[in-house]
């Protein structure tokens, strides 16, 4: 079994089904989607999005959640860690 620990959904034109596509190319049995959205109070988008990804929208949860219930055998959910736990 072939595990692609890192990747995104719905960025650089990859929908669920075109990454998918490129997984069955490559032989990846399984991805881990990663979301770049971060509890409010950890960090603010607006600030790091232009520096380090310039012309590219965020990456929500909302995103990576929709990819894992179409297709739960291929794709698994990951997100930040926040050291401390969340105050909201």
């Amino acid at each position: 079994m072939i595990i692609d620990a890192h990747n995104h959904v719905n960025r650089l034109g990859y929908t669920p089904e075109k990454s998918i596509e490129s997984m069955d190319q490559n032989r990846i049995d399984i991805t881990w989607l990663l979301s770049r959205e971060a509890p409010a109070n950890e960090i603010d988008p607006a600030r790091y999005m232009p520096k380090f990804f310039p012309g590219q929208k965020d990456l929500p949860f909302s995103d990576v959640f929709e990819a894992v219930a179409r297709f739960p055998d291929r794709f698994v959910p990951e997100g930040p860690v926040v050291p401390g736990g969340v105050d909201e």
